[in-house]
């Protein structure tokens, strides 16, 4: 079952118009998620982005990468390039940023990203437990599909167990077994 493709709000990271040192912080080189996979983090003026990091999957029937998700918790997700630089990612292949220190999340104008229990949070973002969180909260060492148009059954059990899903939305429970925010 999918539950959506994302698009659009992966790699808004490009529209920062000063990503860099900040507030006494500088960008870290490489970001590392909760598989243990490390991708380089490339920043310059123009922006942040997740660096040559293509082949996301090792099955699949067009061009993939991997891409940066922003949202409460800042994720590493395996996407397929449908067209240029368009992509698609599904929920089931994002896993967030672990940290042992602010100086491992991701920082960008617009965005907060601090250490906090060992994940990249964005405290002032205002979305709680959305279908992303669940999935970095409770599989996050759980490696990714490696089929491009696979769906992770694990994923479909989660959310049918513990969110709602509304037509623009969708709103978990994190389960006492997993990781909490």
């Amino acid at each position: 079952m999918s539950w959506g493709k994302r698009a659009g709000a992966c790699v808004l990271i490009w529209l920062c118009a000063s990503c860099g040192s900040g507030g006494g912080r500088q960008n870290p080189t490489t970001l590392r998620d909760t598989t243990g996979l490390v991708v380089p983090w490339d920043c310059s003026a123009s922006g942040c982005e997740v660096g040559n990091a293509p082949n996301a999957f090792a099955t699949c029937d067009q061009a993939s990468a991997y891409w940066g998700y922003v949202g409460r918790l800042f994720y590493v997700c395996a996407s397929t390039i449908t067209a240029g630089t368009d992509f698609n990612t599904k929920i089931d292949d994002c896993r967030a940023t672990v940290c042992a220190s602010d100086d491992d999340c991701p920082y960008m104008q617009g965005y907060d990203y601090r250490c906090r229990s060992g994940l990249c949070y964005d405290a002032a973002f205002t979305v709680v437990n959305d279908s992303s969180d669940i999935v970095a909260l409770c599989l996050g060492a759980t490696p990714r599909p490696t089929d491009c148009n696979a769906n992770d059954p694990a994923v479909t059990a989660l959310f049918a167990a513990n969110c709602v899903q509304t037509e623009t939305t969708s709103t978990c429970t994190v389960p006492p077994s997993c990781a909490q925010p």
